[in-house]
């Protein structure tokens, strides 16, 4: 018997990635993921002093997360984040 697996459902292993993206300022980016996400977490890797980076689950996309980053120095500006979602 062969398993299928369907994303929607919990029983399911995560999906875990690492991005790191140029991005000054503050405003979001989408982390596509192929399927509805109920739950992820966002682990920060070396972020730049003074920005936050935060995951936002809540607008419902049928494929993938938002990740909303603030107050990130035009100096250093890569944002490093790993990722866990199910």
């Amino acid at each position: 018997m062969q398993r299928r697996y369907n994303m929607e459902r919990s029983d399911n292993f995560a999906v875990c990635g690492h991005i790191a993206r140029s991005c000054p300022g503050s405003g979001r980016l989408f982390v596509f993921t192929g399927f509805p996400v109920k739950s992820a977490t966002v682990i920060p890797v070396c972020p730049p002093e003074g920005a936050s980076v935060y995951v936002d689950v809540s607008f419902g996309e049928k494929d993938g997360f938002h990740v909303i980053y603030e107050d990130v120095p035009e100096v250093d500006s890569t944002i490093k984040f790993s990722y866990q979602a199910q």
